[in-house]
């Protein structure tokens, strides 16, 4: 009962000293199921040095994404044997970055997007391969939509609307999934 009510006022900590509450939620809803998560709250509240705190961060980050089970994460160890692939996750990386620094720079962003800033720093600077809720966050954060987080081969700078901007297509949910056409609405009001 203790270790519980002593986690819960290093979360508190965490908010008040600016890291993200949705990130804290998400934390908090793990400390059951990871020890780890626990151990790592109860080291960020206890460690003076602001670089220390910020790679318990990044740690818990980590810990979060790999506690969400989410399909099609790589690691850069897997990414190592292809040469080619590394160096266009890269070039994507630096394109992405460029994005960021262009709606406010990596802390604000990460502000927006309930991200701990060294967790994007870390994204943005190796090859590993986000997941899909964190591009989804990024994206919300910069007010585009997420396919302009990927430059096409053409144009990158062009691939870039805003939320604001773009052109709504009239397509039903599942004519994005799966490219099927819903079946037209009907109006049964004055029908015989």
């Amino acid at each position: 009962m203790t270790d519980a009510l002593n986690t819960h006022a290093s979360a508190w900590r965490m908010v008040d000293s600016g890291v993200p509450l949705a990130f804290v939620k998400e934390l908090m809803a793990l400390v059951e199921a990871s020890p780890a998560i626990q151990g790592l709250i109860r080291m960020w509240d206890q460690e003076p040095d602001a670089q220390e705190r910020a790679e318990t961060l990044v740690a818990l980050q980590e810990l979060v994404e790999d506690n969400a089970h989410e399909p099609g994460a790589r690691s850069a160890e897997r990414l190592d044997d292809d040469d080619a692939l590394l160096a266009e996750r890269m070039a994507w990386k630096a394109h992405l970055r460029r994005l960021v620094d262009a709606h406010g720079g990596v802390s604000a962003v990460a502000r927006r997007a309930g991200l701990p800033q060294p967790s994007l720093s870390r994204m943005l600077s190796t090859p590993s391969e986000p997941r899909a809720k964190t591009l989804m966050r990024l994206a919300a954060a910069m007010g585009v939509e997420v396919g302009a987080l990927h430059p096409t081969e053409d144009e990158p700078e062009k691939n870039v609307v805003h939320l604001s901007e773009g052109y709504r297509a009239e397509v039903s949910y599942g004519e994005l999934l799966f490219g099927v056409r819903s079946r037209p609405r009907r109006s049964w009001r004055g029908a015989r």
